[in-house]
């Protein structure tokens, strides 16, 4: 049977719009994604993790725990939003667990000091997890929010605005706070340094989330019946088996998850192998930021005018490009200099520095596409276990970053990049086989893409 006989998903993309929740999103976002960038997953806690350990893999450790965690909750979690026709207060719970775990990593790096880095390494992770956890819980909530009252021809503009003034706000305030807090400057030793961001991030994010908390929550076409866990463990493969849609964008994102995983060995290959201060974690994040803020103008467009499959397909696009980068920085670092506003810089600098802005391309722009793909599809009566299971058929990819890390300890950041071309090679070509799900919304209304 078809997607558009059995779920008639041209309904659920054409929900009225409210003005309302659609200016608080742009506002959590925008907020969120400042507060974010203080403790960047890519830049900020990689290296943190590598100066505690001194071991790739356990950079790729942390990235499949907070993964592992936030995809197990999600999955859990789904069994019962989706029983519930308004889901607003698990969003504040998860708040509140957000909020501590950031202040307690914090309080940890900075008065932890007379722990061996051993010790602050495993509370750090355990409260990395409790952080992920909360944010499986807020995503669920956030997305179903969003899709009952933003049209999907209003929802490529709210991720555009949403990372656009983010990513603004992040390079005027975030980026100069970690290269002061950074930098000898500050007078702060490690780690308390980056727990001082820590607690900024706190701070900053409490303020995104709690403006989250007074959207207009439309009820819910919540089920009638809870399922028993069996039961709704036993859902996730029926959904995978009947649904061609959501199997092809789930190969996908396993392809491009597995490809985008080397991008937390970037900075790693600054720091051991060219031997770069921790301040350049400040400029790398520049080039990350200034391309996302490029790919959420021009993919948001794109997507509110010619749908999700175009975005996918662009943004793994520029995910070759990324891995393309990295592997030449990694196996033939370019010789020389270029001059560029008075300051002399390395070519290898320069080509490093376009694989993270590839990756920031690819973080934003991925995220428009697949994210807003995956509303269009997903039936609003099992929105939440579309998401959650999503997660759970994603979670080997969580072992993947840990996988490039001993590869990388044990053999060479080249060997690591170029499996990552290899993998985004295999992502474009898989993002071909998706079928546009606006189509069947203009057959049935052809004024709601309008």
């Amino acid at each position: 049977m078809l997607r558009s006989q059995a779920h008639h998903p041209q309904r659920q993309m054409a929900v009225p719009l409210i003005r309302r929740n659609y200016l608080l999103a742009i506002a959590n976002g925008a907020i969120v994604h400042m507060g974010m960038r203080m403790v960047d997953p890519v830049t900020v806690i990689s290296l943190l993790v590598l100066r505690l350990s001194g071991l790739n893999w356990i950079i790729g450790l942390t990235t499949a725990l907070v993964q592992a965690a936030r995809v197990s909750v999600q999955v859990i979690a789904a069994r019962y939003l989706d029983t519930m026709p308004r889901k607003r207060p698990q969003y504040i719970v998860a708040t509140v667990v957000r909020v501590l775990a950031l202040l307690a990593a914090g309080m940890l790096l900075i008065y932890g000091k007379f722990l061996r880095f051993a010790w602050l390494l495993v509370f750090l992770e355990l409260a990395l997890v409790a952080l992920s956890a909360g944010m499986g819980v807020a995503g669920l909530v956030w997305s179903d929010v969003v899709a009952k009252s933003v049209p999907t021809t209003k929802r490529g503009s709210l991720v555009m605005y949403r990372f656009v003034c983010g990513l603004s706000l992040a390079q005027l305030v975030a980026v100069p706070v970690v290269r002061l807090v950074l930098g000898p400057e500050s007078g702060l030793g490690f780690p308390a340094n980056y727990g001082v961001l820590f607690i900024i991030s706190a701070i900053v994010r409490a303020i995104a989330w709690v403006t989250f908390f007074f959207v207009d929550e439309p009820p819910s076409q919540a089920q009638r019946h809870r399922l028993t866990l069996l039961q709704h463990l036993f859902r996730g493969p029926r959904l995978l088996r009947r649904d061609r849609d959501y199997r092809r964008l789930l190969i996908v994102q396993l392809l491009s998850a597995s490809a985008a995983a080397g991008g937390g060995f970037y900075i790693a290959l600054a720091r051991t192998e060219w031997g770069l201060p921790d301040r350049y974690a400040a400029y790398f994040m520049t080039a990350q930021i200034i391309a996302g803020i490029v790919s959420a103008i021009a993919l948001g467009r794109i997507s509110d005018l010619y749908g999700n499959r175009l975005v996918i397909l662009l943004a793994r696009g520029a995910a070759l490009v990324s891995t393309v980068a990295a592997a030449i920085a990694a196996l033939a670092p370019p010789q020389g200099a270029l001059q560029l506003a008075g300051h002399v810089i390395p070519t290898k600098h320069l080509v490093l520095a376009l694989a993270f802005a590839g990756h920031g391309f690819v973080m934003y722009g991925g995220f428009v596409g697949e994210f807003n793909y995956m509303l269009d599809i997903a039936p609003p009566s099992r929105r939440p276990s579309y998401l959650g299971f999503a997660g759970l058929f994603l979670l080997p990819v969580s072992f993947v970053p840990m996988v490039m890390g001993f590869l990388a300890d044990w053999g060479s950041y080249g060997l690591v990049f170029g499996i990552c071309v290899a993998l985004a090679l295999a992502s474009l070509a898989a993002s071909r086989k998706l079928e546009e799900p606006r189509e069947e919304l203009e057959e049935v209304f052809p004024n709601a893409a309008k």
